[in-house]
C-alpha cells in the first residue's frame, strides 16, 4: 500500500483510539506491527541477521508512528529508541 494512499488523521491528542487501532492496521499490513507490540523482542534475535531485521524494522515503525502524529505530540514519543518505546 502506498503512503500516499492512507487517509488517516494524525494524532492530535484527543482521537487516540480511533488513532491506534488505524495505526495498528498500517504496521499489520506493512508487517512491522510484530516490533511494534512486543510479539518480538531484540532479546529474541540470536544471529546478527535476525537482530538487524530487527532494528530495521523497528527503526521503519517508529517513523510511520511519529509521521502520524502532530507536532504537538512529538515530544511524546521524542526520546523513544525504538518502535515498541514509542507506543
Amino acid at each position: 500500500m502506498d503512503a500516499s494512499s492512507l487517509r488517516i488523521f494524525k494524532f492530535d491528542g484527543t482521537n487516540f483510539h480511533a488513532w491506534k487501532f488505524k495505526m495498528q492496521m498500517v504496521l499489520e499490513e506493512r508487517d512491522l506491527w510484530e516490533v511494534v507490540s512486543g510479539e518480538i523482542k531484540a532479546e529474541q534475535c540470536v544471529n546478527q541477521l535476525d537482530q538487524a531485521a530487527y532494528k530495521t524494522k523497528s527503526r521503519k515503525a517508529k517513523a510511520v508512528i511519529c509521521l502520524a502524529m502532530e507536532d504537538s505530540q512529538l515530544p511524546l514519543v521524542r526520546s523513544a529508541s525504538g518502535a515498541c518505546d514509542a507506543c
